[in-house]
């Protein structure tokens, strides 16, 4: 599924950017390039671009501060990294300002093909995040039953390596390998539109510890009650359809 708009490549490496450029185009893809994050950020205020794949180093704005600043102005746009320098530092940095993906120089082009082909994809997903199976599957049954599109991570690994962004998620708080908080951060940096709904049985705990752009988000208590999840999931939807339509 092509994407609508143009993927805009960033690296002042100009050469390098154009390759890519040109990949993309002979698959069927529109893409331009910018050679440093201040021409980018014009060329998305100018409109038409729908996703950003930018090299983490750049003159001036790095590209996670690229990305950062995006999401600063208010832009939603799907964005993935590239970096010679595969570091946890590197990495931390560019997941935290909102990237989906880092993707390690050289790029393998299968890999950015199929990366490129999630920015097409805008679909109304439900992602349950939670470690309790039965009840993950519970749930997504219960959402697919009526009509919703549900996908289960049990796991915080699980849930950063989904590449499609979700309108909804509905996050334990405890998790094996992460905080829900910490998930529902990187999840919302990707998309802020995305709605999250926290389920935990340690309730107090939990909202003790929302802060910043998730203090308003809404929990529930476990044991789960599954006819006020699907009341949450259907209205999340519905706003956030309304949220999409004003784009």
């Amino acid at each position: 599924m092509n994407a609508a708009g143009k993927i805009l490549i960033v690296d002042d490496h100009v050469n390098l950017a154009e390759n890519m450029a040109e990949i993309l185009q002979s698959a069927g893809y529109a893409a331009v390039i910018a050679d440093s994050a201040d021409t980018a950020l014009a060329m998305v205020a100018d409109g038409g671009i729908c996703a950003v794949v930018t090299d983490f180093r750049l003159p001036g704005r790095s590209g996670a501060e690229l990305i950062a600043e995006l999401r600063r102005r208010g832009s939603n746009i799907p964005a993935v990294v590239m970096s010679a320098y595969t570091d946890d530092q590197t990495i931390a940095s560019a997941h935290g300002a909102g990237a989906i993906e880092v993707l390690a120089k050289p790029v393998s082009i299968a890999k950015l093909m199929s990366v490129v082909e999630a920015f097409g994809r805008d679909e109304p997903i439900a992602l349950i995040v939670e470690d309790n199976r039965a009840l993950a599957d519970n749930m997504a049954e219960i959402l697919t039953a009526q009509g919703f599109l549900a996908v289960v991570s049990t796991n915080a690994r699980e849930a950063f390596a989904e590449r499609t962004r979700p309108w909804v998620a509905v996050i334990d708080f405890k998790l094996p390998d992460a905080t829900g908080i910490e998930v529902a951060l990187r999840l919302t940096s990707r998309d802020p539109r995305m709605r999250v709904l926290f389920v935990s049985a340690f309730a107090n705990e939990l909202r003790a510890q929302l802060a910043g752009p998730l203090a308003d988000a809404e929990t529930m208590e476990k044991p789960v009650d599954l006819t006020r999840l699907l009341s949450w999931v259907t209205r999340a939807f519905h706003d956030g359809h309304a949220t999409r339509s004003r784009r």
